[in-house]
């Protein structure tokens, strides 16, 4: 009767081997597979034969297996009930030698006077892969928070430096420190290299130099930009509501005789926008880059701010420069 119900639950702890929802593997301590459970052989892709006798180095990736002998061996001296590689990322590997990430706990057991090591494995595949994609989320709206903040701190710093400008441009200041101060801010927040404002000769009809920021004038001054002076920079573009910036394309090597600033590959880059003054085109704010790039909606809606007061500054400069002469004129007269 005792050897019926000794055999009764030996079935019972093999059907519960068998049936258990994790993988189990049983190795002996010269690390020979021993017994291997239906739930392994699914996640190592093997049939039961193929691993009994095998080394339990054969489910480990290559460049792991001496390090795992050297465990194994210090494991047997003092087993006990613990998980495998605490705080570490263990990897399995499959029969097609694909490699996966796993979970595994040890326990061991003495069967028949002989020592053996239970190994309860978890594919965790699918929660790296969930942790993964919680961290990049997560990673995600950290960008997205902080480029908002940016944004956010830029915005400011716009709002800041057009009240700045406008400012000047109601006080009696000359024309020339007015310009230099408007090139100043958009070179700061527009991040460019170089930037300048251009003023349409009255005699020639060439683009001169009026207002420049971190650029050699020497280099060019009196330069005609092509691509600019023609077609955009100096051709009428209407209001400043409707007008837009546009990107200045490199220059052919032909061209780059006459480009200056752009000369030799210098800047790649150009930001043009006309200075409409009354309707009259009077020359162009441009923003030189070294790079090349596209610029967005919103970089040529500043431009197009700065240039609109440029235009502003001018205006008032040519009107207070009436009024000046009004004055002079109407005391000549008085005098006369």
């Amino acid at each position: 009767m005792e050897s019926i119900l000794a055999e009764a639950r030996t079935d019972s702890l093999l059907m519960l081997f068998e049936s258990a929802p994790i993988g189990v593997v049983v190795s002996n301590e010269e690390g020979g597979i021993e017994m291997v459970n239906a739930c392994a052989e699914a996640i190592f892709g093997y049939q039961r034969h193929e691993l009994l006798g095998r080394s339990i180095e054969t489910l480990i990736p290559q460049r792991f297996r001496r390090r795992h002998i050297r465990h194994r061996e210090e494991y047997f001296t003092a087993p006990r009930a613990r998980p495998m590689g605490l705080n570490m990322t263990l990897m399995g590997r499959r029969k097609d030698g694909s490699e996966f990430p796993v979970e595994v706990g040890l326990s061991h057991l003495e069967l028949d006077g002989q020592r053996l090591a239970v190994s309860f494995i978890s594919d965790i595949t699918a929660r790296v892969e969930a942790e993964e994609a919680l961290r990049q989320q997560a990673s995600e709206l950290e960008r997205r928070v902080a480029e908002r903040t940016r944004e956010i701190e830029r915005r400011q710093q716009v709002a800041e430096g057009l009240r700045d400008v406008l400012r000047v441009l109601n006080t009696a200041r000359p024309l020339e420190e007015i310009l230099d101060l408007i090139v100043e801010q958009a070179s700061n927040l527009l991040a460019t290299d170089a930037v300048a404002i251009y003023r349409q000769d009255d005699e020639d009809g060439q683009p001169r130099i009026q207002a420049a920021r971190y650029a050699n004038t020497d280099r060019f001054g009196n330069a005609i930009l092509s691509g600019l002076s023609g077609e955009f920079a100096f051709q009428d573009a209407g209001s400043a509501d409707s007008r837009e910036a546009q990107d200045w394309r490199p220059a052919s090597q032909s061209e780059s005789q006459e480009i200056g600033m752009t000369h030799a590959g210098r800047f790649r880059s150009v930001l043009a926008v006309p200075l409409n003054v009354k309707g009259e085109v009077y020359g162009s704010v441009c923003l030189y880059y070294r790079a090349p790039r596209t610029f967005s909606q919103e970089e040529k809606e500043l431009a197009i701010a700065f240039a609109d007061q440029a235009a502003l500054a001018i205006e008032n400069a040519r009107l207070r420069e009436q009024v000046r002469r009004s004055a002079v004129a109407e005391e000549r007269n008085r005098l006369a």
